[in-house]
């Protein structure tokens, strides 16, 4: 996860232009890289399922999966998608299966006037494989 870059030393703010995506990354119990099968990212409250890649297709380029599949790190946000929050945060889920074996994780993204960020989750996920 990049870190934000906004700074607020007036009551104007300003704002970097970097782009912040937020990333978890997926292993097994020995610590080794996890290629999902599958990974959705949905807002909690409803269910709608959010598409990492619509607004960013470069995500994913190297596979179907926002990010780099091979390392085990995937995207479950980025700046394309403030949009999707209303307010100041946003509660999502995080679903992955690689087989048989599957992951569901709570996070809370925050929109900090400048770029996303991540308000709670955990950004390493042991899968038992």
């Amino acid at each position: 996860m990049l870190s934000t870059a906004c700074n607020s030393t007036t009551d104007e703010t300003v704002c970097l232009a970097i782009f912040i995506s937020i990333g978890i990354e997926v292993t097994d119990q020995s610590g080794n890289p996890v290629a999902l099968d599958e990974l959705t990212v949905a807002k909690s409250g409803n269910g709608t399922v959010i598409d990492i890649c619509e607004t960013e297709p470069t995500f994913c380029e190297e596979s179907d999966l926002p990010g780099n599949s091979e390392m085990g790190q995937y995207i479950i946000f980025h700046d394309g998608l403030r949009n999707e929050i209303s307010g100041r945060s946003l509660d999502i889920t995080v679903s992955g299966k690689k087989g048989a074996a599957e992951f569901q994780r709570p996070y809370v993204i925050g929109d900090n006037g400048c770029n996303v960020e991540l308000l709670s989750g955990d950004t390493q996920v042991i899968l038992e494989i």
